[in-house]
């Protein structure tokens, strides 16, 4: 099959008519007709810009997580509190026990140095209280009134001791044996504290 080719030249007035020899199997590529019954649709493959199922969609951490400011941490997840276990009770009630223990243990050691309460077996704890308490009042007033007595006994025995001292130093007609005795002011300060008597000797 041969296909005429009509090639117009300019400039000469001339037209020459070209034949070229076309390959059988070749057939020109003419675009189909819409309306041909035959002709198909192009395909094309479609685009989305959001993930596929393959790749998952993002979950609602991962969003929020995305949009965080990049300044901000997450906060931490406390760890669930453990559950009350029977060894951990009976640790507890262990320790409890010793406590409440030595703590009476005491109580009993205070009540046997209290006067009042030295003779009972088992006191209450009130009872230990109260006494402790009425028993450090006393002490306070004993010593203050010592104290109060001490002083006056000392005022006492200066004031007795100046006119001897007086009569050593001026007076020449003094016996020698009473310069050569030995004159002592015995102070004594007796009160009354957990039921015993003390004294107290100053040579002066």
């Amino acid at each position: 099959m041969a296909i005429t080719t009509t090639t117009a030249t300019t400039g000469t007035g001339t037209a020459g008519m070209k034949t070229e020899p076309v390959s059988p199997t070749a057939s020109p590529a003419t675009p189909a007709s819409p309306t041909s019954p035959d002709a198909k649709p192009p395909t094309t493959t479609p685009t989305s810009t959001t993930p596929t199922a393959a790749h998952g969609a993002p979950g609602p951490s991962t969003h929020a997580h995305a949009q965080a400011p990049p300044g901000t941490t997450q906060p931490k997840r406390r760890p669930p509190r453990r559950a009350n276990t029977a060894e951990r009770r009976a640790t507890h009630n262990a320790v409890e026990r010793m406590r409440r223990e030595t703590l009476n243990g005491r109580f009993l050691t205070l009540a046997s140095l209290l006067p009042p309460l030295a003779a009972l077996r088992r006191p209450s704890k009130s009872a230990i209280v109260g006494s402790s308490i009425a028993t450090v009042h006393a002490s306070r007033r004993h010593r203050v009134l010592a104290a109060q007595t001490l002083r006056a006994i000392s005022r006492e025995a200066e004031n007795l001791r100046r006119p001897v001292c007086f009569c050593f130093t001026n007076a020449n007609g003094c016996d020698r044996a009473m310069r050569a005795a030995v004159l002592t002011v015995t102070v004594m300060v007796t009160w009354t504290q957990e039921g015993k008597t003390r004294a107290r000797v100053r040579p002066l």
